[in-house]
């Protein structure tokens, strides 16, 4: 059975500095995550030889938390989406797909991604711990399609 599975990509448009301060924090905490676990891994290797995963990296995300507090006003699941795109840069390294992952800069990294939880109405979508937008629909978005 082949399945069709397409992503979209829709503008927001955002007012207020509020939300939009919002959007940075949650890029940033991305980028925060990804580049930590980046780091523990490298770590892990070259003074241990160990190798982590991400369901540890995972069960670790309560600790960072708690260590940078801030990180509470973020969804876990964008949280969640940086180490399982560590991991799946590792994978395609080790696959030989591609070159070793390297660290996320601010100025080439200004997005996150939500699995769930997301609300579409109109030409609106909610985010999650962020709030309502609306967005430029460039397209229609498909009837059948999942959010």
């Amino acid at each position: 059975m082949i399945t069709d599975e397409r992503r979209y990509r829709y503008k927001l448009k955002v007012k207020g500095k509020g939300k939009e301060q919002k959007l940075w924090k949650f890029a940033g905490a991305y980028r925060l995550i990804y580049n930590l676990e980046l780091f523990q891994r490298e770590f892990l290797w070259w003074q241990r030889r160990e190798r982590t995963t991400y369901a540890k990296q995972c069960a670790e995300l309560v600790e960072l938390k708690k260590g940078f507090s801030w990180l509470c006003e973020i969804h876990s699941q964008v949280l969640q989406e940086a180490l399982r795109d560590l991991d799946r840069a590792y994978k395609n390294y080790f696959a030989g797909r591609a070159d070793h992952p390297k660290l996320k800069k601010k100025k080439n990294h200004v997005f996150f991604r939500y699995i769930q939880g997301i609300k579409i109405s109109g030409n609106r979508i909610y985010l999650p711990k962020i709030g309502w937008f609306r967005i430029f629909l460039s397209r229609e978005i498909p009837e059948d399609a999942e959010i």
